[in-house]
């Protein structure tokens, strides 16, 4: 048998050289990829549905044991958890130092997917307040690059995985190619309501914008009272506008539990006609 050859090998399977081998492998290249971590079985791994009486404990988790074997992955607390936590590394078989009074909390998964699979769907663009942040409070060094050079591809990216928001005219908090954002809660929009009929509060398009902002909208008989308030930028999970109108079933998810990282089954993909 011959031995393969490839035009291109990536080194981990995470959000980074899972994208690298799309590009890649679009523009015809073959192309090998080399993952250290396990492999994931959706029906043993994604258990984020199970419900909370069926976990040992009941979603609090072993705090003794998370604080004695990963107190650093521990950090990311909103998706390190009874349900997740075999996603992260333990820190204790993974120790590293830091300089003296500049921390740095590493965050690491080692599994197909890498922390693609714990990340938490929210998709915000950098401004040039972060690109600029470090220098200016003198850590490492300068970013070579500003939100100018990486806008186009932001736009980019989203135009293929489909992130819902709404434009909210904020210098901080760039606006991107959104896909119609998801509904307020009537507990949500309550609040909203209340922030633009404060005169000390000021949207970047005036009058006009608020005025917009304050829509009808239709109430809801039971809120959910753990939904994130605006701006909401989130992953619709790779349903793009051309997907409805050529019939194509996204496999996105939405549920109430929005810190919890969502999963399909790879047959829902397939049917997507993704591979």
């Amino acid at each position: 048998m011959p031995t393969p050859r490839y035009d291109a090998v990536i080194i981990g399977s995470g959000i980074t050289g899972g994208w690298a081998a799309k590009e890649l492998t679009e523009k015809g290249l073959n192309t090998l990829i080399l993952e250290a971590g396990r492999p994931i079985t959706p029906e043993k791994d994604y258990v984020e549905h199970v419900p909370v009486w069926e976990l040992r404990y009941r979603d609090w988790d072993d705090r003794k044991e998370r604080q004695a074997t990963q107190p650093i992955q521990r950090e990311c607390y909103y998706a390190c958890d009874e349900f997740s936590n075999k996603f992260f590394v333990k820190d204790s078989d993974n120790p590293y130092t830091s300089e003296p009074g500049k921390p740095f909390s590493w965050i690491k998964g080692r599994q197909v997917g890498g922390k693609s699979i714990t990340w938490g769907r929210q998709s915000y663009r950098w401004s040039d307040l972060d690109f600029e942040a470090n220098a200016k409070e003198g850590i490492a060094i300068d970013w070579p690059i500003r939100y100018a050079d990486i806008a186009p591809w932001y736009d980019y990216v989203e135009e293929f995985a489909g992130i819902s928001g709404q434009a909210e005219g904020l210098p901080q908090l760039p606006d991107g190619k959104f896909l119609p954002p998801m509904e307020m809660t009537c507990v949500e929009q309550d609040f909203r309501d209340a922030l633009f009929q404060q005169p000390e509060f000021h949207t970047a398009g005036g009058d006009e914008d608020r005025q917009a902002h304050r829509a009808p909208v239709q109430r809801c008989a039971q809120p959910d009272f753990r939904s994130v308030v605006a701006p909401r930028h989130r992953s619709a999970g790779n349903r793009r506008p051309d997907q409805k109108s050529l019939g194509i079933p996204g496999p996105n998810r939405f549920c109430l539990r929005c810190d919890a990282r969502i999963h399909a089954h790879p047959a829902e993909f397939r049917d997507a006609g993704i591979s």
